[in-house]
């Protein structure tokens, strides 16, 4: 992704270098686990918003930057490894995932080692705040999955609810990288609230992308079986609004792709939820997070020291809401 045009003080190819670092330093014991992690490179957006917002706040330490950003992006890393064991993944980013080729139990050992491996190189940094950031951020996930598994198969999840789930599973790490990366370009408190605000909006928009993605692309489109949420029990935002609209149709529906995913059972839930609004609906709600998101990204631009990163930030925006297929914005709620 461009992201401006002006020069940040870190480049993705210095966090892959350190996210390398990181990884291949492992003990001899697990270095075949960790080198097949590191063959799955998703797109950075996390390390990319946190570099951004260090830049946008003033002039950062670059290898702060770097250490922190890879870190993150390792958090996110093993929080996506146990989540495929949770849901017995195959794929993930067109790769077999870790569980389906060494098995569960060497996948969430993988995953904590690459929790213990972040966290040991959050220490050489020596900053309290940063650890801390990180820290609760990492306990905001683990609650959101925990929930998120708890209420499995609840099709009757308020929607509330769900915007409480995913504000801990999803929201808390582009929390964690947007208010981090404006602590480390020099923020003050309300500013750093400002750029926490941003990232917990941009992030609820995101995990909405990702449940209409879900029921609209192929498995070739987004590099994993598609319509797994609801094979799972995942209770997302298009089936908690089908549900207002027709609970025992969708939940018949659900019941249906459960027992057989095919062809059809996939036209099936796919028209319903195309018929009842749930897509459009959806999208508008992501929509209206994201418009959130871009005030408060305005309101900070006044404590700014180089507001020309601010486009870049903006383009984070337009690269996740591009993303969702433009027939599902031109259905009618």
């Amino acid at each position: 992704m461009e992201t401006t045009k002006a020069r940040c003080c870190v480049t993705l190819e210095e966090v892959e270098a350190a996210l390398r670092d990181i990884l291949f330093g492992s003990d001899q014991l697990v270095l075949d686990y960790v080198r097949e992690v590191a063959q799955g490179v998703g797109k950075r957006l996390r390390p990319q918003l946190l570099i951004m917002f260090a830049d946008l706040l003033g002039s950062p330490d670059a290898r702060t930057v770097t250490n922190t950003a890879a870190c993150c992006e390792l958090l996110h890393t093993a929080s996506l490894i146990h989540d495929d064991v949770i849901d017995e993944a195959e794929t993930r980013r067109g790769l077999a995932t870790l569980s389906s080729h060494y098995g569960n139990e060497i996948a969430v050992i993988t995953g904590d080692y690459i929790l213990a491996l972040a966290f040991q190189r959050l220490t050489r940094i020596r900053d309290f705040t940063v650890l801390e950031l990180t820290m609760a951020a990492s306990k905001q996930l683990g609650l959101g999955v925990i929930e998120e598994v708890r209420h499995r198969n609840r099709l009757a999840l308020p929607e509330e609810h769900y915007f409480e789930i995913i504000r801990y599973k999803t929201g808390a790490l582009f929390a964690l990288v947007c208010e981090g990366g404006a602590y480390l370009g020099g923020a003050d408190e309300d500013a750093m609230a400002l750029a926490r605000e941003f990232g917990t909006s941009f992030g609820l928009g995101f995990q909405v992308v990702d449940d209409l993605l879900d029921v609209t692309l192929t498995e070739d489109e987004v590099g994993k079986p598609t319509f797994k949420d609801l094979q799972e029990g995942r209770i997302t935002l298009p089936i908690i609004h089908a549900v207002s609209v027709d609970a025992e149709k969708t939940k018949a529906l659900v019941k249906a792709i459960q027992r057989e995913y095919s062809d059809h059972t996939v036209k099936q839930v796919r028209g319903w939820l195309t018929k009842s609004g749930a897509l459009a609906y959806a999208a508008d709600r992501a929509d209206r997070l994201f418009a959130q998101a871009q005030k408060e990204l305005d309101k900070l631009l006044p404590a700014c020291g180089r507001p020309q990163f601010a486009s870049g930030i903006a383009n984070a925006i337009t690269q996740v809401t591009d993303s969702v297929p433009a027939w599902v914005r031109r259905e009618s709620v």
